[in-house]
């Protein structure tokens, strides 16, 4: 039963932004992704002309590494060159669920593999920041006794940042 509710890959096309009357073909197309579920929630240009893409991962395999505790869905996102060609994947979370939203905002409601502690909601707001290869510099987490997800993260000229979120808490630093 689960393959009927099963995506198996994500697709992403690479088209110029060329301005044209019909829309002009693809440059590339390619899948990435494993063989459970995999799904995008975002993604944003890079300064050397590639992309990031930023969702979750239920898979073990195929494009994305495996993680010893992934019970459940694991944050991923995916660095690719203006080809479209993976020059890395990260994965990050525990045995809960984690997702990202935005790169990189979301979701966690583990407390283990790595996951920095949090509020025992049902999810918390979880960001990380990570380096240009994808290694986490840091992390951190907000919510309460509710449901606490990141929506959305925007980067300031200042190193600061402005999330949206969404809240049923009304308690722990929410």
């Amino acid at each position: 039963m689960r393959n009927l509710y099963q995506l198996t890959c994500l697709l992403c096309f690479c088209i110029s932004n060329t301005v044209q009357a019909q829309l002009p073909p693809p440059q590339w197309a390619l899948k990435y992704g494993g063989s459970d579920v995999d799904i995008p929630f975002a993604i944003k240009f890079t300064t050397d002309g590639g992309t990031v893409i930023a969702g979750y991962t239920d898979s073990k395999d195929g494009d994305v590494s495996p993680q010893s505790n992934r019970e459940y869905w694991d944050l991923w996102i995916l660095k690719l060159d203006r080809c479209g060609n993976i020059q890395w994947e990260k994965s990050f979370g525990g045995t809960g669920y984690e997702s990202a939203r935005d790169v990189i905002a979301g979701e966690t409601n583990s407390t283990d593999g790595g996951v920095v502690a949090g509020y025992g909601g049902t999810k918390d707001i979880w960001i990380l920041k990570i380096n240009a290869t994808g290694n986490l510099l840091w992390q951190k987490r907000y919510g309460g006794s509710g449901l606490d997800i990141a929506n959305h993260i925007h980067l300031l000229t200042d190193g600061t940042f402005l999330l949206t979120a969404s809240s049923s808490s009304n308690d722990g630093n929410i």
